[in-house]
């Protein structure tokens, strides 16, 4: 099949994303498929049937796809802890498989898909019915004409015919199997401009994503799983070996002084939730505090302050002893002031953290990252 040209697919603000053209199909209709929607389930329920065609199948159970919309979404509502919406159910059902069948999140998509479906629960089965009850069928709804004209009654059947008798709709929906099956033409469509079509699903993800996570940092990097680079602190962990060279730093959760060989650098604000490894949310403490702090919020009224001294006598060494701009570079940014060691006022530096830290504090909290409870 041939693809020409480009279609553009714009959007508020400026941003755009492109989809490739086709002489047979329309790729207009298809563009729409994620309108109108008060849930994430069109964004997932795609998503999934992509990395099912990237694989080379064509016919899939809705059960099958169910589950993979909630694996995708795994990443996104546990770990990161981003809302997906007052009425969507996908993190209802991740939280049974997470909390009742102790489903690790650190297994492989395809090993929680393993054991997914072979679970025998009927809350979970009843819960992936309706994840799919209308899904399926809505997602075509931009590929029939007139829809608007037929009671809501009637609508699924009708897409249901219509999707069984012209090959240019995406799939085929067979409602009594509840299986569908893509259509050739859109199978080799989607699998050949896969790169693109996944920007273009990505992008769609992280503007819904957006839009009900207001201020929440770096959601572009919260649809899956980290790589290890992301969380690589090697330069931060040699910038505060050098200021332990110089000066004692106290751990601040203990209170007691920190030794190199036992270092470990522990992120005030959960990494989990700023996606980032600035100098100015990383303190240094001992390996078995890390591990206890975990990915919770610290205590701020019984840290904070701590927390700020510490920060304030490294950068006054650091300073001092000339680390150099580079190693001061995610300060800089911060507090654009910091000049020299004689211009480092302790106010100005405390309230610098006080207008970065305290909102981010606020803001994690509310997605639902807990706070350090510790005797």
């Amino acid at each position: 099949m041939k693809y020409i040209m480009q279609l553009t697919i714009g959007c508020k603000g400026g941003n755009m994303t492109q989809l490739p053209k086709s002489d047979n199909l329309d790729i207009q209709k298809f563009s729409n498929i994620f309108n109108s929607m008060s849930t994430s389930y069109k964004i997932y329920w795609f998503y999934a049937i992509f990395e099912e065609i990237v694989k080379g199948k064509r016919r899939f159970s809705f059960k099958e796809i169910a589950i993979r919309m909630c694996i995708k979404a795994w990443y996104t509502t546990v770990e990161y802890k981003l809302s997906l919406g007052v009425v969507d159910q996908i993190a209802s059902i991740i939280d049974i498989l997470k909390n009742r069948y102790m489903v690790d999140s650190k297994l492989s998509d395809e090993k929680k898909y393993i054991i997914i479906s072979q679970l025998n629960d009927t809350d979970l089965e009843r819960a992936l019915n309706d994840l799919t009850k209308y899904v399926p069928f809505r997602l075509l709804s931009p590929f029939i004409e007139g829809l608007n004209l037929i009671s809501e009654g009637e609508k699924q059947s009708v897409i249901e015919k219509y999707s069984l008798q012209r090959e240019n709709i995406l799939y085929k929906i067979y409602s009594r199997d509840k299986v569908i099956e893509i259509q050739s033409e859109w199978f080799e469509y989607i699998y050949s401009n896969q790169i693109i079509i996944r920007g273009w699903i990505e992008w769609n993800l992280i503007s819904y994503l957006t839009r009900r996570n207001p201020n929440v940092p770096g959601i572009a990097n919260k649809l899956s799983a980290p790589t290890s680079s992301m969380r690589s602190l090697t330069t931060q962990t040699k910038f505060w070996k050098e200021v332990m060279k110089f000066e004692k730093i106290q751990d601040i959760y203990m209170l007691k002084n920190v030794d190199e060989a036992d270092l470990s650098l522990d992120h005030f604000i959960p990494w989990s939730f700023v996606l980032h490894n600035e100098l100015w949310n990383l303190v240094p403490t001992t390996r078995s505090i890390n591990s206890q702090k975990s990915d919770n919020l610290p205590i701020l009224e019984r840290e904070f302050e701590n927390f700020k001294t510490v920060q304030y006598e490294a950068v006054k060494v650091a300073l001092r002893e000339k680390f150099g701009k580079k190693l001061l570079e995610d300060y800089y940014i911060v507090f654009r002031e910091l000049l020299t060691a004689e211009r480092l006022k302790k106010e100005v530096f405390f309230k610098g953290l006080d207008e970065t830290i305290l909102p981010l504090y606020q803001i994690a909290q509310n997605q639902g990252f807990q706070v350090w409870k510790r005797s």
